[in-house]
């Protein structure tokens, strides 16, 4: 895994690798926005969803053999992440804050540091997206993070809910730091 977007266009369908080339376009413009090398961020978009396409019952596995915690292993949607996140510690010699980024695209985490925000919101906002509030949260996203992150995980947790399906622990803690934090910054 030593070139991630070749290891990209060769592991993922086109629809995932178009979402992939999204995610890190948004990301490096996301980065150099907000004072995050661009190169970092474009570089985690291309591994974030990397496994994601992989079988749950091999992702099962490599989570147990590289000891990532249960509550990052529940529901099976994801651990591509927090599987990836391991590989990219362990074999690419990924920095902490790359892990973190990775390892919680899908859930958020209230200590995301910036370059785990702009990857959160960089997935949830990249162009191919599209629903009702989406360019509201992209301009939220722009001004500025801890903005973006709270007006982001505000809606997915009111679609969640309205679906009637679960919110993940870590975001409505994540929901909850980051309002905090836009509190605070006013």
């Amino acid at each position: 895994m030593s070139d991630p977007v070749h290891d990209a266009r060769g592991r993922l369908s086109e629809a995932r690798f178009v979402h992939v080339e999204g995610v890190a376009r948004m990301a490096a413009e996301l980065a150099e926005r907000h004072g995050v090398d661009p190169e970092t961020a474009r570089w985690c978009a291309f591994v974030h969803d990397l496994l994601k396409e992989e079988p749950t019952a091999w992702l099962r596995e490599e989570a147990e053999r590289r000891s990532v915690p249960s509550e990052f292993r529940q529901p099976d949607a994801i651990l591509h992440a927090s599987v990836m996140g391991a590989m990219a510690r362990d074999e690419l010699a990924a920095g902490e804050e790359a892990v973190q980024a990775i390892t919680f695209h899908p859930t958020a985490h209230p200590d995301l540091g910036r370059l785990g925000q702009i990857l959160f919101l960089a997935d949830k906002l990249e162009e191919g997206r599209c629903y009702p509030s989406v360019e509201t949260l992209r301009a939220c996203a722009s001004r500025g993070l801890v903005e973006g992150m709270a007006a982001t995980l505000a809606s997915i947790t009111a679609y969640l809910e309205s679906a009637g399906k679960k919110v993940h622990p870590l975001t409505q803690a994540a929901l909850q730091a980051f309002q905090r934090r836009m509190a605070t910054d006013r």
